[in-house]
């Protein structure tokens, strides 16, 4: 009992700590978005002083290193996340779908044994989706913040350099499961229609 036990808390351990990681990560990358998003408004309130001087134009400069940097290690990061969880999202998910399935087929008095492990599988395929969905609004929330930053006062240099952070942020920002299925409230909304066609179809 005592190895049995052992192995049921490593494994829960493993998969909630694989979980937790993966949602953390989710929020401090929405989180960088959203403190991005911030500085471009702040950003626009130097726009407004703009003046051809030396000194304006080396801090407009040096602003906009700071930001294309900041966005370009933002994608690099959504990019290794994509890399890293996509397959397993994937695997995560199709078993999700098929516990929740087989927990509604099953008869009641052995369905409520498994009703922890549904209720855990239902809450992490929310949160991810969530997370996602967030990371979605972060980042056409930073496109909206570049294009209104109010490039149209600067010099034409400046203009040229936020133009190509504008065309990078105008890419949508979304992970995918499996490489296929975004991972958004859409896929969790469809996930459970899908669903429960399913039971009521089983049902008939």
């Amino acid at each position: 009992m005592v190895i049995l036990a052992g192995q049921e808390l490593t494994s829960i351990l493993v998969v909630a700590g694989y979980d937790v990681i993966f949602i953390f990560l989710f929020s401090h990358t929405t989180a960088i978005y959203l403190m991005l998003s911030k500085d471009m408004e702040s950003f626009s309130e130097l726009t407004g002083k703009f003046n051809e001087s030396a000194e304006m134009r080396s801090l407009i400069d040096k602003r906009l290193r700071n930001y294309i940097k900041r966005h370009s290690l933002v994608l690099l990061t959504v990019k290794k996340l994509q890399k890293l969880f996509s397959v397993a999202i994937g695997v995560v998910l199709v078993l999700n779908t098929i516990s929740v399935c087989s927990f509604f087929v099953l008869p009641l008095e052995v369905a409520f044994s498994f009703a922890p492990l549904v209720s855990y599988t239902l809450t992490i395929f929310f949160l991810y989706c969530l997370q996602g969905q967030r990371l979605i609004n972060a980042s056409e929330g930073f496109e909206t913040a570049v294009y209104c930053c109010g490039w149209e006062k600067l010099g034409l240099r400046e203009q040229k350099v936020i133009l190509l952070m504008l065309k990078q942020a105008q890419k949508p920002m979304m992970l995918h499961a499996a490489e296929m299925v975004p991972i958004c409230m859409a896929t969790f909304a469809s996930t459970m229609q899908a669903i429960y066609r399913f039971i009521t179809v089983f049902s008939v």
